[in-house]
């Protein structure tokens, strides 16, 4: 395999963690905010709160590593 070809691996390699990455934080986001709403339903305002928070950093994190994705090129 030569240089090129090495760097375009790891290149796919980093985007593909980056998706999945992204993908679990979104999963986690997805979570949390289904649990704000059953604690909310409940009366439970703090805990929906908190859950709320953890949706929010989640989410946040799955953006960061989506923009990781599109900036990194093959070589042509």
């Amino acid at each position: 395999m030569d240089i090129k070809t090495q760097s375009d691996q790891k290149i796919l390699e980093q985007k593909i963690l980056n998706h999945n990455l992204a993908i679990n934080h979104l999963e986690l986001a997805i979570k949390y905010h289904f649990d704000a709403s059953r604690y909310f339903e409940n009366g439970d305002i703090d805990k929906a709160i908190e859950c709320n928070a953890k949706a929010q950093d989640s989410t946040n994190k799955a953006v960061e590593y989506s923009s990781k994705i599109g900036h990194k090129h093959l070589s042509k």
